[in-house]
């Protein structure tokens, strides 16, 4: 957590908030009390790269597991 002697949010409401945050579901309220930031990244900055990370694993995996898949559907669709 980014700041200290603040109400922690509890684990599920955590959960959620970051679910939301990554499927880019509008902004992400409260980010910098959720994540620290410092003098190379912001808390919005660290959250986008995590986010954009994390869907670039879930891509890689679904090429790997299901290439007729991609094939069928066309890249362009496959990886809306």
């Amino acid at each position: 957590m980014a700041e200290t002697g603040t109400a922690q949010p509890d684990l599920v409401s955590l959960q959620r908030w970051m679910q939301g945050a990554i499927l880019g579901r509008g902004a992400a309220p409260g980010v910098d009390r959720v994540i620290a930031g410092d003098e190379r990244l912001t808390a919005a900055q660290r959250l986008t790269l995590y986010a954009r990370g994390y869907r670039a694993r879930l891509m890689e995996c679904m090429t790997a597991e299901f290439p007729c898949l991609r094939a069928l559907a066309g890249e362009q669709v496959f990886e809306l």
